[in-house]
């Protein structure tokens, strides 16, 4: 059984490795994104710091993802049809991880990164989506994962976001 303290050190020998590397030296952008526990983000701003020993270009944390319980499949099945999903997974979706994405926001602003809001940019109306809008297509497959098109989709939202897009498609 992995415990917080074995992911803690196999995060921190993570960042050790990444920061002896000379490739953080050649990046253009740096964004940490991960499937976001608390330990992990009280570390967070240590760990920001770090890397801003190393280089000047901008730092990115990607909050977390909207999930839900029971899994997406299943909430489908008790819903017996695709048309209405969104407004039914309202009741299912872990709001834990809202409070974590507040967190995590405030911390990664307060250690000078760029905060990358999933909830801002995916769940316009407060409810977030288990199909990509006007698509019929899944948005997420499990309990939080994105399919193949909600992957390109969210892609798609951060490149038409001016701030985040200049920052993440350099050049692009």
């Amino acid at each position: 059984m992995v415990t917080n303290l074995a992911q803690a050190r196999n995060c921190l020998v993570a960042v050790r490795k990444l920061l002896r590397d000379r490739i953080i030296g050649e990046a253009d952008v740096v964004i940490l994104s991960a499937r976001w526990k608390e330990w992990a983000a009280e570390r967070l701003p240590a760990v920001i710091a770090l890397l801003k020993t190393q280089t000047s270009v901008p730092i990115l944390v990607v909050g977390p993802q909207a999930e839900f319980q029971p899994i997406v499949p299943q909430l489908i099945e008790m819903h017996g049809t695709l048309q209405g999903i969104d407004d039914a997974a309202r009741n299912y979706e872990d709001l834990r991880r809202r409070k974590l994405n507040d967190w995590l926001r405030t911390e990664t602003e307060m250690a000078g990164a760029i905060y990358v809001d999933k909830f801002a940019l995916l769940c316009g109306d407060g409810a977030c989506p288990i199909l990509i809008p006007g698509s019929g297509k899944l948005f997420i497959w499990d309990y939080g994962h994105w399919s193949v098109e909600g992957a390109r989709y969210f892609g798609e939202q951060l490149k038409a976001d001016p701030a985040l897009g200049q920052a993440i498609f350099v050049g692009g």
